[in-house]
């Protein structure tokens, strides 16, 4: 931990960094900082490789931070490559699950909010991978408007939390079980293009978003598995036809 302490005060002093530098000459935060390190490997590495985070984190209070976290992924949407908005909500998970730890082991969120937060980060990263894929799929012409024009209200498409994710009990290292259903007919899809091919690809895509292993890591792996009849159906499932199975 000591070591950990030095290449950390060296990186902040090779960054020239005040708020940094600050961060670590006050008590509460260098004690908090070294539990970490002597406690959560992934969390250490997490402040090794993104010291400048600790003061955005550390400055203020942790509603403000998660406040300004989401907003931040909720803008990755307007990213114009999927490689892009994947790393940057990698990264962002990676800051949240700093964010919530810190959060959580001084005791300053009581459990419902621990996991509170890791749920809301969660409808955050697949809301904004939703809207970037409606928006990509309307700008290479399968949907036949234009993309600001696009978006998941209106789409059909219904995505539903199960488990503790739909409970809004993940915990740090949960799956996210979803099931994906859409509407026919809802959006305006370019000829030869039906809904059960679009729709799959979307949920196919969405899951490749969240879960592929990059540079970055991951977001979340995803689970679908309990869709109706998961070893018969499609990914994503048409109303009536889950209508007539349940």
């Amino acid at each position: 931990v000591a070591r950990e302490m030095e290449d950390l005060e060296a990186a902040a002093g090779a960054k020239g960094d005040p708020a940094l530098t600050a961060i670590l000459a006050d008590a509460g935060a260098r004690h908090l900082i070294r539990s970490v390190f002597g406690n959560s490997p992934f969390l250490g590495r997490i402040i090794r490789l993104h010291p400048d985070w600790l003061p955005r984190l550390l400055n203020r209070t942790p509603e403000d931070a998660m406040d300004d976290l989401l907003a931040r992924a909720a803008a990755t949407r307007d990213l114009e490559k999927q490689a892009d908005i994947m790393a940057a909500l990698r990264l962002a998970k990676a800051e949240a699950a700093l964010l919530i730890a810190m959060a959580d082991i001084t005791g300053t969120w009581p459990l419902e909010k621990v996991t509170g937060a890791l749920t809301d980060f969660a409808d955050m990263t697949v809301g904004s991978s939703i809207v970037w894929l409606l928006r990509n799929a309307a700008t290479r012409g399968q949907i036949l408007r234009a993309p600001e024009e696009v978006s998941p209200e209106g789409s059909g498409l219904v995505l539903l939390g199960m488990g503790k994710y739909g409970s809004r009990e993940l915990n740090y290292s949960s799956d996210i079980d979803m099931v994906v259903f859409y509407e026919p007919g809802q959006l305006p899809l370019k000829d030869g293009l039906d809904d059960g091919e679009f729709f799959v690809r979307v949920t196919k895509d969405l899951v490749k978003m969240l879960q592929e292993r990059t540079a970055e890591g991951y977001v979340f792996r995803t689970d679908l598995r309990l869709r109706p009849d998961p070893g018969g159906t499609p990914v994503a499932v048409s109303l009536p036809a889950a209508e007539s199975y349940y």
